[in-house]
């Protein structure tokens, strides 16, 4: 089963909200809905490694910890405070995978 490429770009591309989460913010949230929630950490170990895999192609040196589920949506924990181009190699890696629902995902934001 293919997971999803950053670089598919045949498919529509979703709106995500995205945020960093105080005092450390080495918390990025992504505001998603449920069925795309249960669906993405199905195959989390999966997406850890995709996402590291962009942040190394960016030359970037955070890196994804880990991924759960808290009551604000799904919380993706980094090795340090995420930059702003790092929210976009999550927020394009999110976007454009292949399973992910279009009707429940948001606009994305800064804090």
């Amino acid at each position: 089963m293919e997971i999803g490429h950053i670089n598919n770009s045949s498919k529509p591309r979703p709106d995500i909200n995205m945020t960093t989460k105080q005092p450390s913010q080495k918390q990025i949230i992504v505001f998603i809905g449920n069925d795309n929630i249960l669906t993405f950490m199905k195959f989390s170990s999966k997406h850890i490694a995709n996402i590291n895999y962009a942040f190394k192609g960016v030359k970037s040196d955070n890196f994804v910890n880990f991924i759960h589920l808290d009551y604000w949506g799904l919380i993706v924990n980094s090795n340090k405070v995420a930059s702003p181009s790092d929210l976009l190699v999550v927020e394009s890696y999110i976007k454009n995978l292949n399973f992910m629902s279009t009707e429940d995902v948001q606009s994305a934001q800064l804090p």
